[in-house]
C-alpha cells in the first residue's frame, strides 16, 4: 500500500529554496506591525551595532541554473529548479527574471502529482522586487496568484484588483533568496529584510549561525549556515527549523537546505549547476563597501 505524501512538507522542501515559508522577527503579529525596516533592509553586526544593508555584488548572472534534489529522510521525492532569465524591462525598469520550478518525482506523481512554479522581476537598480506570481499545481489544489510591487504607492496589487499594504523596498519569497546571496555575509550577522507575500508584509530576518563543510556530488563546499525565522503559524509553528547553507565564496550558491516539522525532515541538496553569464553595469556598484564589516 503507498501512503499519500504530506502535500505542504513537499512543497516546503522547494519553496524554502527561496524562503518561502512566511518568516518574521517574533510571529506573525510583531511582524505586521513592524514597519520600521530601510528600504533594502537592517543588518545587526556580531558586535551588536546595527547598519542598513548595503549590497557587495550580485554573484548571478542570466542564465544561472541551480538544480536541486528533494528528500524526505533517504527518500527521493522530487526535484526543484531555480534559475535566472535575461534582462528585461518592466514598468520602465531594468529587470532579471528569477524562475523557480518544483515537481514531485514519478512514484509520487500517481498519488499525488505537484507540478509549481514561481516567478519574479527583480529589479536591478533598486534591487526590490516589482512583479511576483505563482501557479500552483498540486493534486487536485491549484491557484494562481500574481502581485504587481508599487513600491512608490506603497500597495501590492493583485490580479483581481485588490491591494494591500507593501514595506517600503519589499521582496517577494523568491527574489529574497537571491538578495541575501547580494551580501558579504559573514557569522553572526542577523540580516532583517522586508518581503511581502499572500496579501501580507512582514520582516524576514535571517541569522548567520555558523560555518560548515557540506559534501555534495558536485564537490566539498565551505558554507555558511543561514537560519530564517518561522512565523509562528500553520504546519511548523515552533518545532519548524530550516537550515540554508550558503557557499562561502564570490558565487555565494545555496548548496543545502535542511527543513524540519513534526512530520518529518527534508533536504533539498544542490546537484547541477550552471555559472549565469555577467550582469551589466549596475548603478549603486560602484559605491558598494558591502555589508561585512
Amino acid at each position: 500500500m503507498v501512503t499519500r505524501p504530506r502535500v505542504r512538507p513537499l512543497r516546503l522542501a522547494a519553496l524554502a529554496l527561496l524562503l518561502a515559508l512566511r518568516a518574521g522577527a517574533a510571529g506573525a503579529q510583531e511582524a505586521a506591525a513592524d514597519s520600521t525596516l530601510p528600504p533594502r533592509g537592517r543588518v545587526q553586526y556580531p558586535d551588536g551595532s546595527v547598519g542598513a544593508l548595503v549590497p557587495a555584488a550580485l554573484p548571478f548572472g542570466t542564465g544561472e541554473v541551480l538544480d536541486y534534489e528533494i528528500q524526505y529522510g533517504v527518500v527521493s521525492v522530487g526535484r526543484a529548479r531555480l534559475e535566472t532569465r535575461e534582462v528585461q524591462r518592466h514598468r520602465e525598469r531594468p529587470v532579471l527574471e528569477l524562475m523557480s520550478r518544483a515537481r514531485s518525482a514519478q512514484w509520487i506523481d500517481t498519488v499525488y502529482k505537484v507540478r509549481d512554479e514561481i516567478s519574479s522581476l527583480f529589479d536591478l537598480e533598486s534591487l526590490h522586487s516589482l512583479r511576483f506570481r505563482k501557479q500552483l499545481r498540486e493534486g487536485d489544489y491549484k491557484a494562481d496568484f500574481d502581485a504587481e510591487y508599487l513600491h512608490a504607492e506603497g500597495v501590492a496589487r493583485y490580479a483581481d484588483g485588490t491591494e494591500s499594504e507593501l514595506l517600503p523596498g519589499s521582496q517577494d519569497i523568491l527574489s529574497a533568496l537571491f538578495y541575501v546571496r547580494a551580501f558579504a555575509l559573514r557569522e553572526g550577522m542577523v540580516l532583517h529584510i522586508p518581503v511581502h507575500d499572500g496579501k501580507k508584509s512582514y520582516p524576514l530576518r535571517v541569522a548567520v549561525t555558523g560555518r560548515e563543510r557540506v559534501e555534495t556530488r558536485l564537490g566539498s563546499y565551505d558554507c555558511l549556515v543561514l537560519e530564517p525565522t518561522l512565523q509562528s503559524q500553520g504546519l511548523f509553528k515552533s518545532e519548524g527549523r530550516m537550515l540554508i547553507y550558503l557557499s562561502d565564496d564570490a558565487r555565494r550558491l545555496p548548496v543545502k537546505l535542511k527543513a524540519r516539522a513534526p512530520v518529518g525532515a527534508f533536504t533539498s541538496e544542490l546537484v547541477a549547476y550552471r555559472e549565469g553569464k555577467p550582469l551589466p553595469a549596475l548603478p549603486w556598484a560602484s559605491q558598494s563597501t558591502g555589508s561585512s564589516r
